[in-house]
C-alpha cells in the first residue's frame, strides 16, 4: 500500500523524550503506541516522525499553522536546538520554558 501524502495536520511524532508515548496533530495530545487510532493510522503505510524532544515538536507544530491548542498540548520539557525566534514564538503562545534553559 502505498504511504499518504505528509500532513501535519493528521500525522503522528516520536518525541526522544516523552518515553515511547507518540503525539497525533489530529488528536492534539499524546497517545501510547497501542491507541486504536495510532494503530490504524500505521495500517495506512504511515510512520511517526522521530524528533529530538517536545518543544522542538511544538515548533514543528506552530510552523504550519496548527492550532495554539495543539501546539501548546506538545509541552516543552526541553527547547532542543531551537532558535531564541522560535522559543519567543512558543512562549508567547503560553509555554513555558523548561527548567534550567
Amino acid at each position: 500500500m502505498p504511504s499518504e501524502p505528509y500532513n501535519p495536520r493528521d500525522s503522528y511524532w516520536l518525541p526522544q523524550n516523552k518515553g515511547g508515548q507518540v503525539f497525533g496533530s489530529a488528536r492534539g495530545g499524546y497517545v501510547t503506541v497501542e491507541d486504536g487510532d495510532y494503530v490504524a493510522w500505521l495500517a495506512r503505510g504511515r510512520q511517526p516522525t522521530p524528533i529530538l524532544c517536545d518543544g522542538e515538536l511544538a515548533d514543528v507544530l506552530l510552523k504550519p499553522g496548527l492550532p495554539p491548542a495543539v501546539v501548546t498540548a506538545a509541552g516543552a520539557q526541553s527547547w532542543g536546538n531551537l532558535d531564541p525566534a522560535d522559543i519567543a514564538a512558543l512562549t508567547a503562545l503560553g509555554l513555558a520554558a523548561p527548567h534550567g534553559e
